[in-house]
């Protein structure tokens, strides 16, 4: 009895771990000198509108409205409300490379940067802080070591969550409708269109089988065990603002992954959102094991230049 109630704490703390964890994008932005340098916002956990009302954030008659030093208070009020501490480190990983870079928050700039909606041209004084994005300024010779920005995850904090085993890519196989598994399908709702007009795709790993069927706007997997008993099922689809990724059959064009990304956690698979293509998706990291939510990752999209 023991045994189980250890198993089930286990369990349930595991689950809450994951979805305590505070997953971060790098982007990079051109400075005023032309150079680059990469940015991780942490806008979407920056305290809440009161807490930004009832206090100032941004120093007044900023030199550089494009780009505000946050120093001293500023500093310290940006570390309040996003909970992290001058002795945490920034963990920068690049899935695809398994590649990882880990930097002190005490030496990154902290700023506030004009998001892309910002009417600049407006007189400066009637900006407030929707207009701009928080975090931390990271040298552009870190973004040109880890690679391609769209393969970097970022957390913070006082450990590396991350595993350190590169996730493998998803090269698909054409499969006709025959070979999927539509008695294992849950939805209850009819397909959009007829069965010969939809698509139809599978992928095997280590542990999984992966199916997929798929309309023009949405799709469906579902993941099956190695000897075929089902395990998940996930629902995507498109939207005017975020739309789903192809599926790619060719091993030279990557664009989803899968595989253990974070220590502890069940295997995770990625990438069904296009992002370089749009300015207000959010990117989710999905659990293989349906007993764990989905982690959406803190990318300020709705900003992003």
């Amino acid at each position: 009895m023991k045994y189980l109630i250890l198993f089930i704490w286990v369990f349930f703390a595991l689950g809450t771990y994951a979805q305590s964890l505070a997953i971060f994008t790098l982007s990079q932005y051109t400075l005023a000198n032309n150079q680059k340098t990469g940015f991780i916002s942490l806008s979407d956990i920056y305290a809440n509108e009161q807490f930004m009302d009832s206090i100032g954030i941004l120093p007044e008659n900023p030199t550089d409205i494009q780009r505000v030093m946050l120093t001293d208070v500023y500093r310290k009020r940006l570390l309040q409300g996003t909970k992290t501490a001058e002795k945490d480190t920034v963990y920068l990983y690049n899935y695809e490379t398994n590649a990882l870079v880990k930097i002190p928050v005490s030496t990154l700039k902290s700023i506030a940067k004009i998001n892309m909606y910002a009417d600049v041209e407006d007189a400066q004084n009637t900006l407030s802080p929707d207009d701009f994005m928080f975090g931390f300024e990271v040298n552009h010779q870190v973004v040109t070591k880890l690679g391609n920005e769209f393969r970097i995850l970022v957390s913070i904090g006082k450990s590396n969550p991350f595993q350190l085993t590169k996730l493998q890519p998803f090269v698909w196989k054409k499969i006709s409708a025959n070979e999927f598994p539509f008695s294992q399908l849950a939805r209850n709702q009819p397909f959009d269109y007829p069965i010969k007009d939809l698509k139809f795709h599978y992928y095997k790993s280590e542990n999984y089988q992966y199916f997929v069927v798929s309309e023009i706007l949405s799709s469906d997997m579902i993941i099956l065990d190695l000897k075929g008993n089902k395990i998940n099922e996930i629902s995507f689809g498109s939207s005017e603002s975020c739309s789903l990724t192809a599926l790619s059959e060719d091993p030279k064009i990557i664009i989803q992954f899968v595989g253990s990304l974070f220590k502890n956690l069940p295997e995770v698979f990625l990438g069904f959102e296009e992002l370089e293509a749009s300015i207000s998706c959010t990117p989710i990291i999905y659990f293989v094991d349906p007993h764990y939510n989905y982690i959406s990752i803190n990318s300020d999209y709705k900003h992003r230049m």
